[in-house]
């Protein structure tokens, strides 16, 4: 068995583009793209090469950098016989079909992956009349894997192979068949019902579920259920009118990361094309942003202001400049904190304002692209500073009563202490806090006579001050 690895480059699209589905809430797209163009021919004599490709300006080893987290590849595997051969020109991969053993395309190792996804492609049939079945499966290329091995993987069920079905004549006619859900034995979809057709070019997409609860989509605005354990064919925006099942319970693997065509021998050489094919996967965050933001709060500290912030995923993300305002509208750079580039996981942030102004400070953040490009967050943080922090929290005792006076900048649950002068905890009481300026009242009755001190701590910070008793 010869093997030919052809590395292509994977880049996130920003649209959904071909599929016409919408995973809720977000859809996060990979395009594979086959920029290489060569033409391989299988024989005894020929050496195997491998194809690299790059972008200009990157080396040809780093051979996925938009972004490095998404990532495909794709292994080419045939016999050693004369006949079959692979060509890639154009963005478009053609097969032809080997006289013995059997040939494979396998779009694999798609990082960031789920269990659910979306797998479209464009399937030119018009040099194929169906003299030699053709696979389609797809699941996981765990090692070993029938998804990138030389066995065929649609012969049997696997740990690694989620769906499988193939285009085969039966009785002079093209029909669909596919795995049944015990993955032993094929089933047939008669002629007539069969939507993938010889001598045409389609659009082929296929919805795949691999977790044990139903799940949903959009199609063309209406709201598909996709069932556990189950995927749907679309055929030129047609779906099949079954519901194909897993192949079989041995299947094991928890991401769908792999996609696989696979052309059988015979004594007829065709050939077929397959081009602008992309892997879809659900996504909570939305991948079109630069900068997915859950959070930016702030809070007032006894030396200044600090501002927080959160993102739960980066792409080329330079860095973020933070700006502050006192009357909401004329803002100022405050600094620069450098971004994590790319990134799919959750990053946080800090920045203190050592001299924020007297008054309410608004702040804002800007995102700004490693080419430069500026993205301006939408959400502000209004801040109540004072010079002096304790004008908004004083304390005075009547009788068995504190009455605490607190000018909060929001409502927010706060813990209200009070300690001796030798710093033992007396007491602590939880207060519900309203915004601005409210009178609270705190139980004394257990409180000793003489000079105390009283402590509040909130979201905003924590703030002391003496009382008499």
């Amino acid at each position: 068995m010869k093997r030919k690895l052809l590395l292509l480059t994977a880049s996130m699209l920003l649209s959904v583009g071909f599929v016409k589905a919408q995973f809720a809430p977000f859809n996060k797209s990979v395009n594979i793209k086959l920029d290489t163009t060569a033409v391989y021919n299988y024989s005894a004599t020929q050496s195997v090469t491998s194809f690299l490709e790059s972008k200009p300006g990157v080396s040809a080893t780093q051979f996925f950098p938009y972004p490095t987290t998404y990532t495909a590849r794709a292994l080419f595997a045939a016999g050693a016989t004369a006949d079959a051969q692979f060509a890639a020109a154009s963005n478009v991969l053609t097969m032809k079909n080997p006289t013995t053993t059997l040939i494979k395309s396998s779009f694999y190792n798609i990082q960031n992956a789920s269990a659910i996804a979306s797998f479209a492609f464009d399937l030119d049939l018009t040099n194929y009349t169906g003299a030699a079945p053709f696979a389609i499966y797809f699941g996981n290329d765990n090692t070993p894997s029938r998804l990138i091995s030389a066995s065929s993987g649609y012969a049997n069920a696997s740990t690694d192979i989620f769906g499988s079905f193939r285009i085969v004549l039966s009785g002079g006619t093209l029909i669909t068949q596919y795995r049944d859900a015990a993955g032993s034995s094929s089933v047939a979809i008669p002629a007539a019902n069969s939507l993938i057709k010889a001598g045409v070019s389609q659009r082929v997409e296929i919805f795949a579920n691999s977790t044990a609860s139903a799940t949903s989509y959009t199609y063309n605005a209406s709201a598909v259920t996709l069932a556990a354990n189950t995927y749907h064919v679309y055929v030129g925006g047609v779906k099949y009118s079954v519901d194909f099942p897993k192949n079989g319970s041995s299947y094991s693997q928890t991401v769908l990361d792999g996609l696989t065509f696979e052309f059988a021998n015979n004594a007829t050489l065709e050939t077929i094309a397959i081009s602008n094919v992309s892997v879809t996967y659900p996504s909570s965050v939305d991948p079109t942003l630069p900068v997915s933001l859950t959070s930016f709060t702030g809070k007032v500290l006894s030396n200044g202001v600090e501002l927080n912030w959160i993102t739960a995923s980066e792409q080329n993300n330079d860095y973020f400049e933070l700006l502050r305002a006192s009357d909401g509208k004329n803002y100022t750079s405050l600094g620069k904190i450098t971004g994590k580039g790319n990134s799919n996981e959750m990053s946080k942030y800090a920045f203190t304002d050592r001299n924020p102004n007297v008054g309410y400070n608004y702040y804002q953040l800007k995102q700004v692209d490693k080419d430069g490009t500026v993205h301006q967050i939408e959400e502000t943080v209004a801040l109540k500073y004072s010079l002096n922090q304790q004008d908004d929290f004083k304390v005075f005792a009547k009788n068995d009563i504190l009455s605490v006076a607190i000018n909060a900048a929001s409502a927010n649950l706060a813990d209200f202490y009070v300690y001796d002068t030798n710093g033992r905890k007396l007491t602590q009481t939880k207060l519900q806090l309203n915004t601005g300026n409210h009178t609270y009242s705190v139980d004394a009755s257990n409180l000793p006579k003489g000079i105390l001190v009283a402590r509040i701590s909130t979201r905003e910070g924590v703030q002391t001050v003496k009382f008499l008793r």
